[in-house]
């Protein structure tokens, strides 16, 4: 899978980074096999963290996520949920 991370307004640092492809890869295996690639983009809005999960899995088909919590890794995991 490609995965692409990005950052809006906040540095995306190796563990954050880490912490996402592990959990993708471990989701997406899960339900739908090997995905073809995921964008995921965290950016910060006044006091709270917003995560947008894009994924392409497989052809035609196409998931999309969106949450905010109070930090990166909160927002990330309610996304993937």
């Amino acid at each position: 899978m490609q995965l692409t991370v990005k950052g809006k307004q906040l540095d995306v640092g190796e563990a954050l980074r880490g912490h996402i492809a592990d959990s993708l890869a471990a989701m997406l295996d899960k339900y739908f096999g090997d995905a073809i690639e995921a964008t995921v983009i965290l950016s910060r809005e006044a006091h709270l963290y917003r995560a947008q999960i894009s994924a392409h899995i497989g052809r035609g088909i196409h998931a999309e996520s969106v949450a905010e919590a109070a930090a990166p890794y909160p927002a990330f995991d309610a996304a993937a949920e």
